[in-house]
C-alpha cells in the first residue's frame, strides 16, 4: 500500500478488517435471561458531541473563552457492550453514563487514520486527544458520583481516592499516518479534582516492519484485556454503587460477578 501510495481510506479499509476487528451483531441473543458477557463493541465514526445526557465536555481550565462546538467523530472507538450487566438493568445504564447506540458504554480506545504528512500527523494527534479527553473527563464524572455515593452512607468509613481509582482513570488512543503509527495513553493531572489531563506517547511503530506489525496486534489485545477486565469492570461497579446508594432503588436487576467481589 505504501509502495502504491494508497489513500488514508485504503489503509483504514484494510486495518478495520484484519486488525480492528469488530465482534459479530447478534441482536436475537439479548432476548435470553442470562446472557451476560463481557464484549468489545467498535464503533465506526460515532458523533460524540458534547452536552449530550450523561456525555459532557471537559471545564475550561485556562483564560480563553471558546468554547466546546466542534463533532469530535473518531475513525473507529471502542466501547464496552452492556452485556456486561443483567438484562433486566440494561435499560437503566443510560441514567448513569452515556449508551451509543442502546448496546455500549464507557469507551477506552480511540483509533485515527490519516494520509502521511506533517499537517494531517498533527491533525490525527489533536483529533485523538480531543476524544480522549472528553471520553476520561466523563469516565472520571462516573468515579467521583460512586464516591460520593459511597460516602453518604455513614455507618462506613469516608471513601477516598486510591491507587486502583488512578490505575482506571486512562484513556488509550492509535494514531495510524501511513503504515506508521503511534500509541497515546491519557491520564488526568489530578484526581480529588480536574486540572486537565495529560496525553503522552506510548510507543510507535511501522506496519511495514514485521515485528512492528506483531507488537501492535500485541498491543491491541492489551488493550482490549484491559478495557475489558479493569476498565469495564469498574464502570460497573460504580454504576451498581450509585444504585445501592439509593435506598428505594430496584436493585433485582444488577448483582456482582465473583470476580469483581474479589477485585482486580
Amino acid at each position: 500500500m505504501g509502495l502504491y501510495g494508497s489513500s488514508e481510506v485504503e489503509y483504514w479499509a484494510y486495518a478495520l478488517q484484519d486488525i480492528f476487528v469488530s465482534e459479530p451483531l447478534q441482536p436475537w441473543l439479548l432476548k435470553e435471561r442470562w446472557d451476560e458477557m463481557w464484549l468489545p463493541v467498535r464503533m465506526l465514526q460515532t458523533v460524540q458531541t458534547p452536552p449530550n445526557d450523561n456525555w459532557l465536555a471537559p471545564p475550561l481550565l485556562g483564560l480563553s473563552r471558546k468554547q466546546y462546538a466542534w463533532d469530535v467523530r473518531p475513525d473507529c472507538a471502542y466501547y464496552v457492550s452492556l452485556q456486561a450487566f443483567q438484562s433486566g438493568f440494561r435499560s437503566n445504564v443510560q441514567n448513569h453514563v452515556a449508551v451509543w447506540q442502546k448496546r455500549a458504554f464507557c469507551s477506552y480506545l480511540t483509533i485515527q487514520f490519516k494520509k502521511a504528512d506533517d499537517d494531517t500527523i498533527s491533525t490525527a494527534c489533536h483529533q485523538v486527544a480531543a476524544a480522549s479527553a472528553i471520553a476520561l473527563y466523563n469516565r472520571y464524572l462516573l468515579k467521583v458520583d460512586a464516591i460520593a455515593a459511597a460516602n453518604r452512607n455513614k455507618d462506613k468509613p469516608e471513601r477516598e481516592w486510591n491507587d486502583s481509582d488512578r490505575h482506571q482513570m486512562r484513556h488509550y488512543g492509535i494514531t495510524f499516518t501511513g503504515s506508521t503509527w503511534d500509541l497515546w495513553c491519557t491520564v488526568p493531572k489530578t484526581l480529588k479534582t480536574w486540572t486537565g489531563c495529560v496525553m503522552s506517547k506510548i510507543y510507535s511503530g511501522d506496519c511495514s516492519i514485521h515485528s512492528d506489525t506483531a507488537r501492535l496486534v500485541s498491543i491491541v489485545n492489551d488493550i482490549h484485556y484491559w478495557g475489558l477486565h479493569v476498565h469495564g469492570r469498574s464502570c460497573r461497579r460504580d454504576i451498581a454503587d450509585k444504585v445501592h446508594a439509593d435506598a428505594d432503588a430496584d436493585t433485582d436487576d444488577i448483582t456482582f460477578f465473583e470476580e469483581d467481589v474479589l477485585g482486580f
